[in-house]
């Protein structure tokens, strides 16, 4: 769900959106799969992972907000 990223999904680990410690439900609709690169990224990096409530577009940004984009468009 990393913008750009190109792993297949069995390289990834499930990412909670919202962390668990912060209250966030293990679920299908708080997880997000993020290859061990990007999901460094986000937990060490200070990027961030949001999708749009009920729909399946992710948006990826930098620590400063900026939004990472895909090569191949949104």
């Amino acid at each position: 769900m990393f913008a750009g990223c190109d792993a297949p999904p069995e390289w990834c680990d499930v990412h909670h959106v919202v962390h668990w410690a912060h209250g966030g439900p293990t679920s299908c609709d708080n997880g997000a799969l993020l290859c061990e690169r990007h999901h460094t990224a986000v937990h060490e990096g200070g990027f961030t992972i949001t999708r749009d409530r009920g729909t399946s577009r992710w948006h990826t940004r930098r620590p400063d907000g900026a939004e990472v984009l895909s090569r191949a468009g949104p």
